[in-house]
């Protein structure tokens, strides 16, 4: 039973369906400067050795390291979220990790500009207690590598160190 209800708890997190997961790598041209904002973590996170602010750093030390200027307020932002559940019984995390990239946007059919995620990868996976700071850093680091090779792809001026 406790199997069973872990499984709902994990299938009620938002994921994408696979298809989306390829979305237009063209959307990141251009890139200029980048800001990086980090959704609130849940509270079951106190305590486990992640941060907001570590995750704030973490991205933008990498984007640095990849050659993309960090600018607070920047129009075009790098979005992390992590969204956790934890079972009473086990203490294992349902764990959904998804890392945006969120520019302006034109909308043809009302005629104005909105800001949208253009390009976003996430992944979803049950994480025991003890593992959970380790493995929310390393899937955070794959999903910053994904970003990376990406953006630049089509920014080939984006060396980086």
């Amino acid at each position: 039973m406790v199997k069973l209800s872990f499984l709902f708890i994990l299938l009620s997190l938002p994921h994408a369906d696979s298809f989306s997961q390829y979305l237009d790598v063209n959307s990141l041209k251009g890139i200029d400067s980048l800001s990086v904002w980090i959704e609130s973590l849940n509270a079951d996170m106190d305590g486990t050795g992640i941060t907001k602010e570590g995750l704030k750093t973490d991205l933008a030390n990498r984007l640095k390291d990849a050659g993309f200027k960090i600018v607070e307020g920047a129009p075009d932002n790098v979005y992390l979220t992590v969204t956790t559940t934890k079972d009473a019984v086990s203490g294992n995390f349902a764990c959904n990790i998804k890392l945006d990239y969120l520019q302006g946007v034109w909308l043809e059919r009302t005629d104005d500009w909105n800001y949208a995620s253009t390009w976003f990868r996430e992944y979803l996976g049950i994480y025991s207690a003890d593992r959970i700071a380790a493995e929310v850093r390393t899937t955070v680091s794959d999903l910053m590598t994904l970003f990376i090779h990406d953006a630049r792809s089509v920014n080939p001026q984006a060396k980086g160190k």
